[in-house]
Parts: C-alpha cells; structure tokens; sequence
C-alpha cells in the first residue's frame, strides 16, 4: 500500500512515504494496547487488547469505534472476502457490515491465531491455547469443525504450504 504501520501501547500510526503522519490513537477513541490491524472491504480494524475497533471517516472526521460485541482481546484477523474472521479471546468471530457474531463452537476458544489451509481454502486453521482446531466454510458463514488431535498448546503462529503442510509457533 506504499505505507508502513507502526503499532506501539495505545496507539497506531501509518506513515506512507512522501504524504503526511497518521496518527491513531485514545484521542480517537482507541482504546487498549494494539496487538495488529486488518483492513476488510476499504475500512481499518485495530484488534486490541480492548476490542475490535474500525477507524469510521463517515461522519466528516476521523473517529475509532469499538465493533459492537467484539469486547474481548482481539489478536489476529483474516479477511474472507465477505467478512473479516477476527481471533479473540472468546472465540473467533465474523465480523460483518451488519455487525459480529460468534462462529458457532468456538466460544470455548481463547484464539491467538488464524489461517486458511493452501489446498483447501474453505477450511481454516485456528491457533488457540488449547491447540490447533479446524473450521469449515458452511453456505456464507463458518463453523467449528474439530479440534486436530495431537497439536501443541498455546499455538501463537500458523503457517501453511500447499500438500497440507503447517507449521505452528507456541508460546514454549
């Protein structure tokens, strides 16, 4: 995007090479300590350890409003085309334009990390304290498949190659 963002306690900034400093922060409404930032159909999320938060430029300034029902730590997010999976800590949520809803049996998850498997892209990997899980696309939404038997706790980090290949980081 000819830009660098630069996450640092409470506060976000975007500096794109030869424009001028953006700078988010609790004067916006940020709220919590950034853990990373997605941008999904042309608006930007900030997970946090606050929430899930989108900068809105609708109202004639700039303003971070919190995605109502996505209060707990938001750690990792993936854009899925129609909807931005979100990894919190109580569960992995879509969020969608009409708001966000828990992915049915995930709410048991405290979810780090999120990522689609290469060979099956309606199949995604979720890195959470008790594992590695499964979730599989169903119609235009997402559900909880299973938990993959075997797989390290606290898995922090995913990485897919194509012959189903994956790779996890853990916090040991």
């Amino acid at each position: 995007e000819g830009g660098v963002w630069v996450v640092g306690p409470a506060q976000l900034a975007r500096i794109d090479f030869g424009a001028p400093l953006t700078l988010i922060d609790s004067r916006l409404g940020l709220e919590g300590t950034v853990n990373g930032v997605a941008r999904h159909r042309g608006l930007l999320h900030v997970l946090t350890t606050s929430g899930l938060f989108v900068l809105d430029t609708t109202r004639g300034s700039r303003q971070v409003v919190p995605l109502p029902g996505v209060t707990a730590r938001a750690w990792d997010a993936y854009d899925a085309g129609d909807h931005l999976l979100v990894a919190t800590a109580a569960g992995v949520y879509e969020s969608r334009s009409t708001g966000a809803r828990v992915v049915p049996g995930t709410g048991r998850l405290s979810a780090y990390a999120l990522a689609p498997r290469v060979d099956r892209p309606d199949t995604m990997l979720v890195g959470s304290r008790t594992g590695l899980s499964l979730l599989v696309r169903q119609g235009s939404g997402w559900r909880f498949a299973n938990d993959v038997a075997g797989a390290p706790r606290y898995v922090r980090t995913i990485v897919t190659r194509p012959g189903g290949v994956v790779f996890v980081g853990t916090t040991f």
